[in-house]
């Protein structure tokens, strides 16, 4: 484990505020790094080995030449300051200076049809700090945003995400790790800080939480079930957050069976998401793939649209917002309100 050091450098560089002494990044410079390495996580936090911020000072390319392969190639080059170090070691001081050689591959100037490479899919600004997702056992920063280590470019908001999840670690993950009952008190307070931050925090926090919450939660289901509903159904979560946890939750279901008690309240949440003007971008997602498997069976209906949305008025509003979605499966939803005593 390390700190985030920053330095005279960063202030130089940017990253660091003189007058509050506060990191420019999303960090804090007290944080000390406690996200281990666990390949193959379902959370990128978990997955990468490094997680580094950079910041671009200049940006140019080489010429576009048709290469043998009858492709288009050129080279990136970016010279790039190193922010805060979250996790892994890069071998350079945050605030230090390094360049970027990336290959960038294209059909021609109209034409984006396959993927070409990382670099050829993403761009960098002059002044728009990133933060870098990688796993690797190297330490070189320009190496480290080269395939294959690279895993993702992130918006430097990130960094909100990464200093929770690394406080959430150092409080919980001990006692998640300990017997049933104590495990899912820590996971409910988990949860009840997660809420807490809603507003701020981002999709990698949720797949975080998900991560560490997933072994225990069939067992806990009961309690966590609606500590997890809250955070999806409330009007400041963010986008990234709500998506995160509601798809975790889609994976639950997959890998047990509720109790009809706590199968109608996820259903119930799950329909009011159609209405919260703020989950507008998961509608279809929830229309089209997660509410048919928790709505119908191999001959039908499984349950009452009644039980789950007693008043009238609410499922008429349902309809309303699925009848727009021509597919087949969005007008079985709306049978199925319409029909709210079958089955």
């Amino acid at each position: 484990m390390h700190r985030v050091v920053l330095t005279t450098a960063l202030v130089m560089a940017g990253f660091l505020d003189v007058a509050t002494g506060a990191c420019m990044s999303t960090s804090e410079s007290t944080l000390q790094i406690v996200l281990p390495h666990e390949p193959g996580s379902t959370a990128e936090l978990l997955a990468a080995t490094h997680i580094f911020e950079i910041r671009p000072t200049a940006v140019e390319t080489t010429q576009w030449k048709r290469g043998s392969d009858g492709l288009e190639h050129r080279e990136l080059i970016a010279h790039l300051l190193l922010g805060p170090v979250f996790k892994g070691d890069v071998g350079l001081t945050p605030g230090g200076e390094f360049i970027l050689r990336a290959p960038q591959v294209r059909e021609d100037a109209l034409t984006v049809s396959d993927w070409h490479g990382f670099w050829s899919q993403t761009e960098l600004h002059v002044g728009e700090s990133r933060i870098a997702l990688a796993e690797s056992p190297g330490s070189n920063p320009a190496e480290l945003l080269l395939e294959p280590a690279i895993r993702e470019l992130a918006d430097a908001t990130l960094g909100v995400d990464f200093t929770a999840a690394a406080q959430l670690e150092s409080q919980y993950a001990r006692k998640l790790r300990a017997d049933d009952a104590a495990a899912g008190s820590a996971a409910l307070a988990l949860l009840k800080q997660v809420a807490d931050g809603r507003a701020r925090y981002g999709g990698a926090l949720g797949r975080y939480v998900w991560a560490r919450i997933a072994p225990i939660y069939a067992s806990n289901e009961a309690t966590l079930q609606p500590a997890v509903l809250g955070i999806a159904l409330a009007a400041d979560t963010t986008s990234g957050l709500r998506l995160a946890m509601v798809m975790g939750l889609d994976q639950q279901l997959l890998n047990h069976e509720s109790t009809p008690a706590q199968h109608a309240q996820l259903l119930g949440s799950l329909l009011r998401l159609l209405l919260l003007p703020q989950a507008r971008p998961m509608r279809e997602w929830l229309v089209q793939t997660v509410l048919p498997g928790q709505v119908f069976g191999e001959h039908g209906a499984t349950v009452a649209a009644a039980r789950i949305v007693p008043d009238a008025a609410e499922r008429r509003r349902l309809t309303a917002a699925i009848s727009a979605m021509p597919e087949q499966r969005a007008q079985d939803l709306v049978r199925w309100l319409e029909t709210p005593t079958a089955p």
